[in-house]
């Protein structure tokens, strides 16, 4: 009876995780849409400062969004590789559940009670490894998630302090503009009374 209720839990254990991995998958992608939509809007804002301010090209910034570039790249193939980790987890899973329900149709031999029991606290031990295994590999994936998000809530920061640049950038500009054309029709005005 008691390896029967052991089943159980691992079956319990089993559905939770497989409830986790899923989930996990969910949030990474979302991280990953995140991550890819804050470079392309770095990279629109990069443009629209270069054609707006006319001023020329900021190679210390344009090192950095490098670098930033190169950063989420790397995080982009390590989330692939979680993603492949998470698939191979859920098959694990898979072939363990499999595994256990041929073990615990087995029947046959003289002492099939007995050897059911053996058979099945044997499977459950193995079982009961490859879980713990999947779960260390979980509680990493988690783990590396939350370092995902939290360079995603930096890439953020810097986003928002490169678009008051662009900001301060462009009031420049216009105030610029503004000075230099008030300037010329002063020119033109004194040249026209001076002519006159």
């Amino acid at each position: 009876m008691r390896p029967v209720h052991q089943v159980g839990d691992v079956e319990r254990r089993r559905t939770l995780l497989c409830n986790a991995i899923v989930s996990a998958e969910a949030e990474i992608a979302q991280q990953h849409d995140a991550m890819q939509k804050l470079t392309s809007e770095n990279e629109r804002l990069k443009k629209e400062i270069a054609v707006a301010s006319g001023v020329r090209y900021d190679y210390v910034k344009a090192d950095k969004y490098a670098a930033l570039k190169t950063e989420v790249d790397s995080l982009e193939r390590r989330y692939q590789f979680e993603k492949m980790n998470m698939n191979e987890l859920t098959k694990q899973y898979q072939l363990a559940r499999i595994d256990l329900m041929q073990s615990s149709r087995m029947k046959g031999g003289v002492n099939a009670e007995q050897e059911n029991a053996r058979a099945v606290q044997r499977q459950l031990e193995i079982l009961e490894n490859r879980l713990d295994q999947a779960l260390a590999r979980f509680n990493d994936a988690v783990s590396y998630n939350k370092e995902l998000r939290d360079h995603i809530d930096i890439i953020r920061g810097e986003r928002r302090v490169f678009q008051r640049v662009h900001n301060k950038m462009e009031e420049d500009l216009r105030s610029k503009k503004k000075i230099m054309s008030e300037r010329i029709e002063q020119s033109n005005h004194d040249l026209d009374e001076r002519d006159g």
